[in-house]
């Protein structure tokens, strides 16, 4: 884009213009220049993108039907006591204007109708007198002065050998361009904002590589004078950013391309009283450039829509609030987009490029609903779908409202009271839903009635990732660790307690090893938190990791299953398990001590007369299958340091983990293969640093299982109930019930849908009645209560729809997969 990912750059050496010999010049740079302000007092030093983000094909006018997003908040209710009703209908703009050239250099002026949802091209209107008084180029700064007047400068030709510092006000209704005096440096991509007859232009890019092309220079043009003048720099220097106004005159900048395909989270004030950028002590969620963004009719709120992160493209439609420092995950566009152009008419949000199709938008901005319509005449008919990002658009200034709130308590809900004040009460259960950099947000519920649910927003600060791990540490913070990024390329290994009442967050030293989709369970006698197993990248390896090397799959089952049945059919030590079952089953089930002695007995099967060949078997197992751990460690949060503790003797990730008689159990899980996922359990004695495998007798063929949920049987505290989970490709509906005493284990149910990554918790109905809720992993149903009795109650089912139309609207994803449940 035109922070270096979608604007093309020539060669420029000593004033000799060179053409690039490839055809695709989104990779070349500009080079310094001489004769051009350049900025370069204020240059950081930035090197040039490594990767950029391919320029997709031309695709013509489509005639798709409209597809349309259900929304997220469904009333479209504004709360009065925090909210300004009214707003939106003010801002009505009737037409949105766009500069710029297309791909065979004709100049262009398109105009969308937003009544009648056409486009124009204006250019064929203009007098030739009127065409040779102006030279439009791409990636210019637009900003409506009212409704009859824009103000244009800077930009880049098509040619893409000169950046421009050419002037204009252009009158929409007379079709002049009144030629101003012109930018002191010559820029483009940058952004900016009118205020107090005031025009100020921030950052951008002129030549040279991201070293000197980058700008932090800002410039203000006086309209009663009609002068240029500098304005004091910015600390970051970037472009494609965002600027608006908050409290009436406090200035903000806040994201933009910034580096070597890095996209800045600082935000900086404008402080009028040392006449200087100040950079804030919060920042945004996650680097952005190319987002739209508008004031939201909520105080203290900004809309943010799409732009580019590190991991791509982004969908997403969030709200960013000033004073909570918070985002808050509103919903998703159609498309994911970059660079794209808006234009608000009241309530609707007319999106249009930035995708990789022709589509144009619109969006609710009460109720989020999103749609793909039809527009007569599209930008398409007149340059390249892919050319309007180019483009530029004419822009508001937008300014947030500001309303001093009271931090002790909790925004109400923009529908259906949703956000809820919190109940300062203890419960048996609380359960927080945890989003992702995409997704932000945290749903706090207790219950299934509308009060024992709340959504919270998220600080700017938490770090939010898919398939991230975690636990709870008591009924206020929890912990979080490792996941993987959005756009499932960079595994993490950062790890912070958070308080959800206080909202603070408190960095914690990272993993050892970076992953995602692993077990992570907090050991509260010892003070302790166990990471286990997981995925990493797909090169992760160390000296003393073991694989087979170059056998083939059927190799690796039969070496598996070899291993499985030497320990399976080994009926003099089954039968010393039974004898010990049958001896001490009465005595071993009353207390804790003889509980934990019987598990230590049944693990002494594997000590045999066959060891040495079990043995051997074991050290053919893979421990580390490709990017599938057997790694584990754990943190002592009293000195707050990670070791490595054994590691399991298969790789899994996706397993069920429990804590059971100062044990810790895993079970299940994917091994790295689609063909081979493990049914087998194995246990980790922290005294002695070792895992165990335990074999578990089944009354008939279960498959292998990965991504199944397990939960204590309520009934039997010496039980667990297994859920669904995946089996080679397809989710499966079955309830196993798990004897862990007598190691065995049969299916004893159905859930109605099958499942698989979802979540369980226990939660209790308005009647006080304890339910096992199974939420997500499918996506004709969210949520169902799991009856052992097969008990078909309507009221189960009405309370079912009621939470899953409340998370449906929230975060309007019904698998919910990627998402932490604590």
């Amino acid at each position: 884009m035109g922070c270096g990912k979608s604007a093309n750059k020539a060669d420029i050496k000593n004033n000799q213009v060179y053409q690039p010999q490839e055809v695709d010049q989104s990779r070349h740079k500009y080079q310094e220049k001489s004769g051009q302000n350049n900025d370069h007092t204020f240059q950081d030093q930035l090197v040039t993108p490594k990767k950029e983000h391919s320029i997709p094909q031309m695709n013509h006018k489509s005639n798709q039907q409209a597809t349309i997003n259900t929304g997220y908040f469904p009333n479209g209710k504004v709360n009065p006591s925090f909210g300004k009703q009214g707003k939106y209908q003010n801002k009505v703009n009737k037409f949105l204007y766009f500069f710029g050239v297309n791909q065979i250099n004709e100049q262009q002026i398109l105009k969308f109708d937003v009544e009648n949802k056409q486009f124009y091209n204006l250019y064929n209107d203009l007098t030739q007198e009127q065409k040779d008084a102006v030279s439009i180029y791409n990636y210019t700064l637009c900003l409506q002065l009212d409704d009859e007047n824009i103000f244009i400068c800077g930009g880049i030709n098509q040619e893409l050998t000169e950046i421009q510092n050419d002037t204009y006000i252009f009158n929409v209704k007379t079709l002049q361009f009144q030629k101003q005096q012109n930018l002191v440096t010559s820029r483009y991509t940058h952004f900016g904002l009118i205020h107090q007859r005031k025009v100020y232009c921030i950052g951008g890019r002129s030549y040279g590589d991201d070293q000197q092309a980058i700008l932090r220079s800002c410039e203000v043009f006086d309209l009663d004078q009609g002068s240029w003048s500098f304005h004091p720099p910015l600390n970051i220097a970037r472009c494609t950013g965002m600027i608006f106004l908050y409290n009436e005159n406090d200035m903000y900048v806040a994201g933009g391309y910034s580096g070597p395909d890095h996209r800045t989270k600082k935000i900086e004030k404008f402080n009028l009283t040392t006449n200087q950028w100040d950079v804030l002590d919060f920042k945004l969620h996650r680097g952005l450039e190319g987002s739209f963004y508008i004031a939201s009719n909520i105080y203290n709120e900004l809309l943010i829509f799409g732009g580019y992160c590190k991991g791509g493209a982004t969908s997403s439609i969030c709200s960013l609030d000033m004073q909570e420092k918070s985002i808050r995950f509103k919903g998703k566009m159609v498309k994911q987009r970059v660079l794209h152009k808006s234009v608000q008419s009241g309530e609707n949000l007319y999106i249009f490029g930035g995708d990789e199709a022709n589509h144009v938008e619109q969006i609710d901005l009460n109720t989020f609903k999103t749609q793909i319509i039809s527009v007569k005449n599209n930008f398409t008919d007149f340059c390249d779908q892919f050319e309007i990002e180019k483009y530029s658009a004419s822009l508001q200034t937008q300014q947030i409202d500001y309303h001093q709130t009271n931090n002790n308590q909790t925004k109400q809900s923009l529908q259906n009271n949703l956000y809820q004040e919190e109940i300062k009460k203890e419960h048996n259960q609380i359960y927080h839903l945890l989003g992702t950099e995409e997704q932000p947000f945290i749903i706090q519920f207790k219950g299934t009635s509308e009060q024992d649910i709340e959504v919270k927003s998220v600080p700017t600060n938490l770090e939010l990732s898919c398939y991230q791990g975690g636990c709870r540490l008591n009924h206020n913070e929890i912990f979080l660790a490792g996941g993987i990024s959005s756009s499932m390329n960079q595994v993490l290994h950062k790890c912070f307690i958070y308080n959800i009442e206080k909202k603070l967050k408190t960095k914690m030293p990272s993993m050892i090893n970076q992953r995602y989709a692993f077990s992570c369970i907090f050991f509260q006698e010892q003070n302790e938190i166990y990471v286990i197993g997981g995925r990493s990248y797909s090169s992760f390896e160390y000296e003393d990791n073991h694989s087979f090397g170059e056998a083939s799959q059927d190799q690796i089952i039969s070496n598996l299953q070899q291993y499985d049945s030497q320990i399976y059919n080994n009926k003099s030590n089954k039968q010393s398990m039974q004898n010990s079952q049958l001896t001490n089953k009465n005595q071993q089930q009353s207390t804790h001590v003889k509980n934990s002695q019987m598990m230590n007995n049944k693990s002494n099967y594997t000590n045999n007369k066959n060891q040495s060949q079990l043995n051997e078997n074991i050290s053919m197992l893979p421990q580390n299958q490709g990017d599938v751990l057997a790694y584990c460690e754990k943190l002592d949060l009293k000195t707050k340091k990670w070791v490595s503790i054994s590691q399991m003797n298969r790789s899994r990730s996706s397993a069920c983990t429990f804590i059971f008689f100062n044990k810790i159990y895993v079970y299940g899980g994917y091994h790295g293969s689609d063909i081979y996922k493990q049914i087998n359990m194995e246990s980790y004695d922290s005294k002695n640093d070792k895992w165990e495998e335990h074999n578990i007798q089944l009354d008939k063929h279960i498959p292998y299982l990965e991504a199944s949920q397990i939960i204590q049987n309520p009934s039997n505290q010496n039980t667990f109930l297994i859920f669904g989970g995946q089996v080679g490709s397809q989710a499966s509906n079955s309830v196993w019930e798990f004897d862990i005493l007598n190691l065995c284990q049969k299916e004893i149910s159905h859930m109605k849908f099958p499942r698989y990554l979802h979540k369980i918790v226990k939660i209790n109905d308005p009647q006080n009645n304890s339910k096992i809720a199974i939420i997500g992993g499918n996506q004709s149903s969210m949520i169902e209560f799991y009856e052992q009795h097969n008990q078909n109650d309507n009221h189960d089912e009405e309370i079912a729809r009621h939470l899953t139309n409340i998370f449906e609207n929230t975060i309007g994803d019904k698998i919910m997969k990627k998402y932490l449940l604590i």
